[in-house]
């Protein structure tokens, strides 16, 4: 807005346009009808702005986007902040309801997959919401001292193994034209986000259980079963991890056996087997074929391999598992594959480097073969330029002189 603001005495004209009567077009407009209008004008601009702000309040009260970064007048008081998670505490459902609903439907196999999502998601959510308010708990915490929805889940892991064997119909697919594919399935997806939860705290208890149900096996088959799945490949590599540093040494060493040395076979019927070779022999295929004709379960064995040699680093305090590297040092043919010019070394330093790799070289020139190029281009050199420049400057004041004489 711009303010003009004049001095001196008002002519007749604008007083007579400014003025509430006609009849009182050639007198000037007195002091008290000036502030008069000024009071209005500043009236209607405060009924402008109130009705904009009453407009901005009803768009922010009625927006979940702008509710979620922002705090509003209406969210202010004892039903805030922390409030607000207890009562999203006893909002969620009980465990034992959610459960009984997820015995009933694994019965009912391939048709129940859609439900059975549903409510493995809201276990999902369930545990999150425990979590976020959950205090830090010890190693050597019971399961008692966990909130009532882990408790559930750890009594039900053989449900949940059910689950992770309940394969769903085949699907179409951009991918597949129109053959159908073997799907994963959204509810095996959740499961595994659910073992991942509990792994996380490292619980001794927590771990056993999960050992004892084997399920973290049967979530590694799965990632690579189905290459083109990375939420459930990223919940593996991260399962994973999280046993490696685990205190329950026996979670993991069975992935390095035939069968994950819980009887696992491919689809030909062959024992699935260790780990460190599905790697090797998927990082060995991966590495003659050329960037984008790969199959897309490379990056999952590359993050997987560099899992399991950081964690063989004795330098990485952190992930340091002295018993993995001493079975994966034993292992002649990974020790060849992670050495430069073995198969997944080659495969790791692609990865390595700047955002869409390095920029392409250019070939080296002679001197000769610039100043060729520069001539065929019609290139003109720096000084070339000057001298061009210099040429101009003097003709136009040459030209400027001659038309002055």
């Amino acid at each position: 807005k711009q303010l003009v603001i004049e001095t001196g005495p008002i002519s007749d004209e604008p007083a007579a346009a400014d003025a509430s009567s006609s009849s009182s077009s050639s007198k000037p407009r007195t002091a008290a009808a000036l502030r008069a209008a000024k009071a209005a004008a500043e009236q209607k601009q405060q009924q402008e702005e109130q009705q904009q702000g009453q407009s901005l309040r009803e768009l922010a009260k009625h927006s979940a986007l702008f509710r979620r970064y922002f705090q509003t007048d209406d969210e202010e008081g004892p039903g805030s902040s922390g409030d607000e998670e207890a009562d999203q505490e006893e909002q969620l459902p009980p465990p034992e309801e959610v459960w009984s609903d997820i015995t009933e439907l694994l019965p009912q196999g391939q048709a129940a997959v859609p439900e059975l999502s549903q409510k493995l998601v809201a276990v999902t959510h369930a545990l999150e919401v425990e979590m976020s308010s959950m205090p830090s708990l010890e190693d050597n915490a019971q399961l008692s001292d966990f909130p009532p929805h882990f408790q559930a889940v750890v009594a039900r892991l053989e449900q949940l193994q059910q689950v992770l064997q309940l394969t769903p119909q085949p699907q179409i697919n951009q991918y597949s034209s129109e053959t159908p594919q073997p799907a994963v399935g959204s509810h095996r997806v959740w499961t595994c986000a659910i073992l991942h939860m509990l792994l996380l705290h490292n619980n001794p208890i927590i771990d056993k259980a999960v050992h004892a149900a084997g399920l973290l096996p049967a979530a590694m088959a799965l990632a690579l079963q189905h290459e083109r799945c990375s939420a459930l490949q990223c919940r593996a590599v991260e399962m994973l991890r999280c046993s490696l540093a685990s205190s329950v040494r026996d979670l993991w060493p069975g992935l390095f056996k035939a069968g994950y040395d819980r009887g696992l076979q491919q689809q030909s019927g062959e024992p699935t087997p260790p780990l460190q070779q599905s790697l090797m022999q998927l990082a060995s295929s991966a590495v003659k074929q050329p960037l984008g004709m790969r199959s897309p379960v490379v990056g999952f064995v590359a993050e997987v391999a560099n899992t399991l040699i950081q964690s063989c680093d004795a330098s990485n305090v952190d992930s340091y598992c002295s018993e993995l590297a001493e079975l994966l040092n034993a292992d002649e043919q990974w020790q060849g594959s992670i050495e430069p010019q073995g198969a997944i070394h080659s495969l790791l330093q692609e990865q390595e480097g700047q955002l869409c790799g390095p920029p392409p070289p250019r070939p080296p020139q002679s001197e000769l073969e610039d100043e060729a190029d520069g001539q065929s281009l019609g290139i003109i050199k720096n000084s070339q330029l000057m001298q061009l420049l210099s040429r101009m400057a003097d003709l136009s004041l040459d030209t400027a002189e001659s038309r002055g004489g």
